[in-house]
C-alpha cells in the first residue's frame, strides 16, 4: 500500500519521523529499521537541530525532550502499530473496497495525531526561547527544501511529471507485492494520468503551511507555557484542514482517488503477490514487537 506523504511543519515533524521508523513500511524491513529505531533520539537531534541551529542550553532541552518522548512512544504507541500491522497482514488475502483502503489510512493519521499531541507537551517550554537565529535557520532550510521539492515533482513538462510519479509508485508498488505484470502496470499509470493531483497546488499548500508554522513560532518568543501549548495544538489542527474552500474539495477529491486506485490495484493482485505483502507486513511485524521487548 502506498499512502501520500504530507509535507508537515517541523518539530511536529519529528514526531512522524519516530512513527515512519517505526513501521519503516516504506523502507526495507530488516535489522537496520530496529538499529534506527533505538537510535531515533540523537538522529531526531541531529535533524531538528539543522533546522533551527539551537543554542546549547536548546539542545539539552530538546535532547531530554526526545529521549522522553521515545519512551513514551516505545511503550504507548508500538504496541498500537503492532495491532494494527497484524489486522493488516489479516487483510492482505482478501479484496479490499476504496472505503477500507480510506479506512486503514484514517487509523494511521490518527495514530501520528496522538503522536504529535504527546510532542507538542515536550515541544512547549522550548518553542519560546526561540529568536532571530532559529528563525533565519528555519527561513533558509525552509527555502532549500522548497528548491529540492520543485527540482524533483515540477519537471519541465507533464509527461516527465507523469513519469516521475510513476516511476516512484512503481517503485514502491514492487516493494509491497513483489514483480508487477504489464497489465497492473498499466492500470498504475493509467490512473497517474487521470489524477487530480496538481504538482503546483501541492507547493501552494505546503507553503502556505509554512508561513502558517514561522508566523505562529515568532509569535511565541517569551510566550507562556500555556499559551505556547494551546497555539502549538491550533497550529497541529489547522495543518490536518486544507485552509480554503478549494484546497479542500481539491484534498478530497485526491483522498477519494488515491483509495479507489490503491483498491483497485490490490484487486489486481494474484495469491502469490498478496502473500508478498502479507510476509512483508508480518516482517514489519515483528521488528515492533521485539522493539516493544526492548523496554
Amino acid at each position: 500500500m502506498v499512502l501520500s506523504k504530507r509535507l508537515s511543519n517541523h518539530w511536529l515533524h519529528a514526531a512522524r519521523i519516530i512513527s515512519l521508523l517505526t513501521v519503516a513500511s516504506v523502507l526495507v524491513a530488516c535489522s537496520a529499521t530496529r538499529y534506527a529505531y533505538n537510535q531515533a533520539p540523537p538522529l531526531l537531534n541531529w535533524w531538528i537541530d539543522g533546522w533551527f541551529d539551537f543554542s546549547n542550553e536548546q539542545e539539552a532541552k530538546v535532547k531530554d525532550s526526545l529521549v522522553q518522548l521515545h519512551n513514551w512512544h516505545r511503550t504507548q504507541m508500538l504496541p498500537q502499530w503492532g495491532t494494527m500491522l497484524q489486522q493488516l497482514a489479516d487483510d492482505m488475502p482478501n479484496n479490499m473496497t476504496p472505503e477500507r483502503i480510506c479506512y486503514w489510512g484514517d487509523q494511521m493519521q490518527q495514530q501520528i495525531d496522538k503522536l504529535a499531541q504527546q510532542a507538542i507537551v515536550y515541544a512547549t517550554p522550548i518553542v519560546p526561547t526561540m529568536g532571530p537565529r532559529q528563525w533565519k535557520q528555519l527561513e533558509k532550510k525552509i527555502r532549500e527544501r522548497n528548491e529540492d521539492w520543485q527540482k524533483e515533482w515540477m519537471l519541465p513538462t507533464l509527461q516527465a511529471q507523469l513519469d516521475h510519479r510513476y516511476t516512484t509508485l512503481f517503485e514502491q508498488a514492487e516493494k509491497w507485492y513483489g514483480p508487477l505484470d504489464k497489465t497492473q502496470q498499466q492500470l498504475m499509470r493509467s490512473s497517474l494520468e487521470q489524477s487530480v493531483w496538481n504538482a503546483q497546488q501541492q507547493l501552494d499548500q505546503v507553503m502556505q503551511r509554512q508561513r502558517d508554522l514561522q508566523k505562529t513560532l515568532r509569535s511565541l518568543q517569551g510566550a507562556t507555557p500555556q499559551a505556547s501549548q494551546q497555539a502549538l495544538q491550533d497550529l497541529w489542527a489547522r495543518s490536518q484542514q486544507p485552509m480554503n474552500d478549494n484546497d479542500r474539495i481539491y484534498t478530497e477529491k485526491l483522498r477519494q482517488e488515491m483509495c479507489q486506485t490503491i483498491a483497485k490495484f490490490h484487486n489486481s493482485t494474484n495469491a502469490e503477490q498478496r502473500r508478498f505483502a502479507q510476509k512483508v507486513l508480518l516482517g514489519y511485524l515483528e521488528d515492533v514487537q521485539a522493539l516493544v521487548s526492548q523496554r
